[in-house]
């Protein structure tokens, strides 16, 4: 059994899934520090989607333990992984709105589901999480469709915020958009992280975004953490597919290069 550390908001330990012959995570290891943004890039295929689910619980991990905030989640009971979950917001690559409802129903979805609230009330509070991503009130009564891809993603973004989790996890959150839209996007993942202390996971190709956002970065290549390290370290490390992903070339090594690590 592991030891808390109260610095670490999630500790991934030789997480391992497989798919019948097909094994996608191998053995991997990660520690996620509280209120800093932790950046997990790698390549289509290299597993990402895979732990994200096995994070989420979406998944279950065939061996290994997901510690959040030093509670081991691998093999909890429905109800007691419902009450950690709560304390993660999770913004999907696409948004993943309704287009049937609001943009403040969207928001506020979480909430219309506990039924705890007015609607009134949900909507003051979805308003509130729209300001927060530098949305306008307006906005609040229109439909996704009325929106520009950025301002979607902004609304599911606010509607990660809204029921005020620790820990907020976003799956390729630049993608479609153009660069100053990116920029933007990037903007206020910093500004959430820095007013509310939120504890942010980014997994993402763009390393423009990833540079600018990551306190701490990773590299997962088939199925296994190959470095990790502060922006500068993955910028400079000598690590040849690192080097390769990072610089965007379509030259690089053959095979799996040698493990690099760097607190």
């Amino acid at each position: 059994m592991t030891q808390p550390n109260k610095d670490i908001m999630v500790k991934i330990e030789n997480v391992k899934k497989a798919f019948g012959p097909k094994q996608v995570l191998k053995g991997v290891n990660l520690e996620i520090p509280k209120g800093k943004c932790t950046v997990i890039i790698g390549g289509s295929g290299s597993g990402k989607s895979v732990l994200l689910k096995c994070i989420l619980g979406l998944m279950e991990a065939d061996s290994g333990h997901i510690y959040f905030d030093g509670k081991d989640t691998v093999g909890l009971k429905e109800k007691e992984h419902f009450e950690i979950m709560r304390r993660i917001g999770m913004c999907f690559q696409f948004g993943a709105l309704f287009d049937s409802l609001t943009n403040w129903q969207n928001v506020g979805f979480g909430l219309i589901e506990q039924g705890k609230l007015s609607d009134k009330e949900i909507r003051d509070v979805a308003i509130e999480k729209l300001k927060m991503v530098g949305l306008d009130p307006y906005v609040a009564d229109q439909k996704p469709a009325d929106l520009s891809g950025g301002m979607r993603k902004r609304v599911a973004v606010a509607r990660a915020i809204c029921m005020e989790p620790e820990v907020i996890i976003y799956d390729e959150p630049t993608t479609g958009l153009d660069p100053i839209t990116t920029d933007i996007i990037d903007e206020m993942v910093l500004k959430l992280q820095r007013e509310l202390g939120i504890t942010s996971i980014i997994i993402t190709h763009d390393m423009k975004s990833a540079f600018k956002t990551a306190d701490h970065m990773a590299m997962l290549y088939q199925g296994e953490i190959i470095a990790e390290g502060d922006a500068e370290f993955m910028k400079t490390t000598d690590n040849p597919y690192v080097r390769q992903f990072v610089e965007g070339s379509a030259e690089g090594p053959i095979g799996m290069p040698a493990t690099d690590h760097r607190q």
